[in-house]
């Protein structure tokens, strides 16, 4: 595979990053050195996530200069015992996956087909907004000890738990076991769940028009078949820039 084959697939190496934080890390929770885990997933998620945003020298360098500080912290955090320094690390954090999200809708933008890396890309932005809340609940606890209620149930209180809390969020499921308490953590669980609502569809539109445009390579496929296919999956995807384009225009007028 040539150099820039790879570059096609730079947010499907950002996704695999992503997933192996959520899936391979609670696999390995009672296993020792699951801190050392997460963190060499978080490694892997802003060097990827830089790679990701590298179609431009000045991005690059923004990215690189925001994941830094982040990857600085997460690791001298093992031998010294230094909260200020999460909280600085956990706010870069936060910009920089801010500033990711910008970069993959500005290039989803951009394309006007549906493509393996464009796919990549919608489900990117949805994990990644997830995992941003997760660093600001994370600040939140920091500078407001005690803003979330947290339940017997759960015996690990840190970046995990602010990573299952988000999700939860993000998706309404709401067990309950974690709750926020004060009105800065009621408004931005708020403000997390708000965000499901108008764009989630928009993605499932467009996985599923990925889905049906890789039928037209079967043999014998009539052409208005192929046709119609490539109609709908047009429209998915303008059904998709549309609802972001809504969920933008909503927290701008808020």
């Amino acid at each position: 595979m040539s150099i820039s084959n790879y570059f096609k697939d730079r947010f499907l190496f950002l996704l695999i990053s992503i997933l192996c934080l959520l899936v391979l890390a609670p696999i390995f929770q009672g296993f020792g050195g699951i801190r050392i885990l997460m963190n060499a997933f978080i490694t892997a998620i802003l060097i990827s996530g830089t790679y990701a945003a590298s179609k431009k020298i000045y991005i690059t360098v923004t990215a690189a200069s925001l994941a830094l500080p982040m990857l600085v912290s997460i690791w001298i955090s093992h031998f010294v015992d230094m909260p200020f320094l999460v909280l600085v690390g956990d706010c870069f954090g936060i910009a920089f996956i801010a500033f990711l999200v910008i970069i993959i809708l500005s290039f989803i933008f951009g394309e006007h087909e549906v493509t393996s890396n464009v796919i990549s890309a919608s489900i990117v932005v949805y994990l990644l907004i997830a995992i941003m809340w997760t660093f600001i609940y994370s600040v939140l606890e920091s500078i407001h000890p005690g803003s979330f209620a947290i339940g017997n149930s759960q015996i690990e209180v840190g970046r995990r738990l602010y990573i299952y809390y988000s999700f939860v969020t993000i998706t309404t499921l709401g067990y309950g076991d974690i709750t926020p308490i004060t009105d800065l953590a009621n408004s931005f669980s708020f403000l997390e769940a708000v965000t499901k609502d108008k764009d989630f569809k928009k993605y499932n539109d467009v996985l599923k028009s990925h889905l049906i445009c890789e039928l037209p390579i079967l043999e014998g496929v009539p052409l208005d078949s192929l046709l119609d296919i490539r109609r709908k999956e047009h429209d998915a995807f303008l059904l998709y820039r549309d609802g972001i384009n809504e969920v933008i225009k909503t927290y701008i007028s808020q």
